[in-house]
């Protein structure tokens, strides 16, 4: 239950929905180093973040590790405190009252479970009246939820008895217990089968729909996540590096067309010649898959696509072609294209 005192207290803005990050930082002492005055001491775990999620909105925070993920969501969460920045969920300043900030939010961390040696049904009616739920509401919404993502034949069983793939599953349906306002799902996938997987997202955008729940989406997912996120942010080394919708993205940061290639056999000579011989060349980009000889992904301008399918064509011959696909640019184009723009190791 909510404890909120009054308006005043807690601030006018109250009926401010959704999520504000303002110029957030967040510092760590370098290993080894003792805390000191000398910023080269520190490491920007966060470095002056600002992104606005909109109330409803299912919004995605994608980034490789290290990235500034984790130390975002603990903060948005009022589980770690910035070095300075603002943070309001819901109109809530999270640095002064992360308690309420609490009682609106739901968190699926990606590892790790608050019950262990009790029945699938009562971990989520315990949890449903952890967030003020009566006993025959939470357990009304605890067997909704039960059918709903497919734990019938898990119900009766003790948590610690599931397979990780089913902990995934039922930490989920805990995250959706009650009502709160704000749902943080840490990879909330992890561990799933693709039909498992499916349902989470499906899931995902009916509870958005019918609740209007705003939804924190934090994963390395990227073809996933672009079937279901309404906007996004890219994050590397501390900093947000892209913030719009897929499209929005996909428009600023792939300029270019992809064609995945297959041969049948090898070529006499390698497939950039092919291109360096004609009008094209300096204008393909080809990139071999690793570990695989015969498959190549080509880079260029989207009007080039019918110049370029002209030489693999009338060059090559179709004895030495296998199959070929021509993609438009993917949200996972713009996830390495600005990872890698940035030297991370995405791991």
């Amino acid at each position: 239950m909510q404890t909120y005192q009054t308006e005043k207290e807690v601030g006018m803005e109250l009926n401010v929905g959704g999520v504000s990050v303002q110029n957030l930082t967040k510092l760590y002492p370098r290993k080894g180093r003792a805390k000191s005055t000398n910023p080269s001491d520190y490491i920007a775990a966060n470095d002056n973040i600002s992104l606005e999620i909109q109330p409803g909105e299912i919004f995605g925070l994608l980034g490789p590790n290290g990235a500034g993920k984790t130390t975002l969501v603990n903060q948005l969460l009022g589980l770690t405190r910035p070095d300075s920045g603002t943070i309001l969920v819901e109109g809530l300043d999270v640095t002064r009252y992360p308690q309420q900030v609490k009682e609106i939010t739901a968190y699926l961390p990606q590892q790790g479970m608050a019950f262990g040696s009790i029945e699938v049904w009562r971990a989520l009616s315990f949890t449903g009246q952890l967030r003020g739920l009566k006993t025959t509401e939470a357990n009304t919404q605890a067997k909704s939820l039960i059918a709903e993502l497919d734990l019938e034949q898990v119900a009766n069983r003790y948590l610690n008895q599931l397979s990780g793939g089913m902990k995934r599953m039922v930490g989920f349906a805990m995250a959706l217990m009650g009502q709160p306002k704000l749902l943080v799902l840490d990879e909330p996938t992890n561990e799933l089968d693709p039909a498992r997987r499916r349902l989470v997202w499906e899931t995902i955008r009916n509870i958005n729909r019918q609740r209007s729940i705003t939804c924190l989406l934090v994963t390395h997912n990227v073809l996933e996540a672009d079937s279901v996120l309404e906007r996004l942010a890219v994050l590397a080394s501390g900093k947000v590096r892209a913030l719009g919708t897929p499209g929005q993205l996909k428009q600023e940061f792939s300029q270019e067309a992809r064609l995945d290639l297959a041969l049948a056999n090898p070529l006499p000579k390698p497939l950039p010649e092919y291109f360096s011989e004609t009008h094209l060349a300096g204008l393909v980009r080809v990139e071999p898959e690793p570990y695989l000889p015969l498959r190549f992904r080509l880079y260029f301008p989207p009007h080039l696509a019918n110049e370029v399918l002209g030489v693999l064509i009338h060059r090559l011959g179709m004895s030495y072609l296998d199959d070929f696909k021509l993609a438009l640019p993917s949200l996972e184009d713009v996830y390495l294209h600005l990872v890698n723009s940035e030297g991370v190791n995405n791991d």
